[in-house]
């Protein structure tokens, strides 16, 4: 009996930690295989001791089938989950586009809301689903991943929840543990998302502070709020539907975070690297451009990400 391979590019907190489910919920399995492709220290650290994954509900060690960076040892997917950094999407991809097969369905579980589009552009053959993530989840050490939020869900699908192969990996997904659901607004939902998380990427690099600091002063919240009706805004001309109370529920799921929450982008800035401010932020202000209006509140940010001495 062919098993289905599943495998996970990008081991870092999100993809650790739905990898890490994966693998502890499979491990020596006669029907599924999990990999993970990842390399160095981080690499040796898991194939010695396995993936250590502290949730808010406890904690557990994952050892998947193989961990690997070699293409061809990895072997062609069924399933390809793709966590990586938004600014390593088409890089990383192309070593690994020998692993994605017509019959594979990709599945971005990353920031920025034009994922799923810069993959089917570069593997066109690919079956690659819309999707998005909430969680709070980091890679502290090699080898150790830490969940800290009090949410974690997974949205994906090609906008028909029917489809037979969305539905049997929704199915492999809730057994082991991971809060999915397959939408029919997927675009919606993802949308969704995207204000959400943009606008706090964005202004917690902006302010260089939590989103708790961030809600407790009056004209840092409300430059957050309208950032959230500028990113409505060109959802609105992209043609996507939002619920009328959109902005007030993302708000909401600011306020619910605990203080000290900031975003991976804000870790990334913090740690002197590269930061996902193209998909982020500056997707923001050159699709609104393209589509013939202005954002002043994100240009604003942008110019203050790019330019920190201002």
């Amino acid at each position: 009996m062919k098993k289905t391979r599943i495998l996970i590019l990008g081991i870092g907190g999100v993809g650790g930690y739905y990898g890490g489910k994966l693998a502890a919920r499979y491990a020596n399995s006669p029907e599924m295989e999990i990999v993970f492709l990842a390399r160095g220290a981080h690499a040796d650290v898991i194939r010695q001791n396995g993936l250590q994954v502290f949730t808010t509900q406890g904690e557990f060690i994952a050892r998947p089938h193989l961990v690997t960076a070699d293409a061809q040892m990895a072997g062609v997917a069924d399933i390809f989950i793709c966590a990586v950094k938004s600014y390593d999407l088409e890089e990383s991809l192309k070593q690994y586009a020998s692993c994605i097969a017509p019959h594979t369905v990709v599945i971005p579980l990353m920031n920025g809301i034009d994922s799923a589009e810069r993959i089917r552009a570069l593997i066109p053959a690919a079956e690659v689903v819309d999707a998005c993530v909430y969680i709070v989840s980091r890679l502290t050490n090699p080898g150790i991943i830490r969940e800290t939020g009090k949410i974690s869900l997974v949205f994906f699908g090609n906008g028909n929840p029917h489809n037979e192969r969305i539905k049997s990996i929704l199915r492999l997904f809730n057994k082991a543990g991971i809060e999915a659901q397959s939408p029919p607004n997927i675009l919606q939902i993802a949308w969704e998302k995207f204000l959400f998380i943009s606008s706090i990427a964005s202004l917690t690099c902006y302010f260089n502070a939590p989103v708790g600091d961030i809600l407790s002063d009056p004209d840092r919240k409300d430059m957050l709020l309208r950032m959230i009706m500028e990113l409505e805004s060109v959802a609105a001309a992209k043609r996507v539907q939002l619920p009328p109370d959109v902005v007030e529920k993302v708000m909401e799921r600011l306020a619910s975070l605990p203080p000290e929450t900031t975003s991976s982008m804000h870790t990334d800035l913090q740690k002197g690297g590269k930061t996902e401010v193209d998909a982020l932020t500056r997707y923001v202000v050159i699709t609104a451009r393209e589509l013939g209006f202005a954002v002043p509140v994100f240009e604003k940010v942008l110019n203050g990400l790019i330019q920190p001495n201002r």
